[in-house]
């Protein structure tokens, strides 16, 4: 079935929660890194996973001390 854009973003958001509890350092060594480049073909930022990555890993970012700029078009 389908489902909403919503119901994606919760479930979506609920996965990467899961995946950084089962292993944090992974997301810290991306953090860590001098640069790092999120893309995807979607025309705007607005229902992209890519937004919701960006955001999250901010988020997690900064809960560890690491600065992220983002550059979400």
């Amino acid at each position: 079935g389908q489902i909403s854009w919503d119901g994606y973003e919760r479930r979506y958001r609920s996965e990467m929660e899961t995946l950084a509890q089962r292993s944090p350092d992974r997301f810290l060594s991306l953090l860590r890194r001098p640069e790092v480049t999120l893309v995807c073909y979607e025309v705007s930022p607005a229902r992209c996973h890519r937004r919701l990555l960006a955001e999250w890993l901010a988020r997690i970012a900064g809960e560890h001390g690491v600065q992220v700029v983002l550059d979400v078009q």
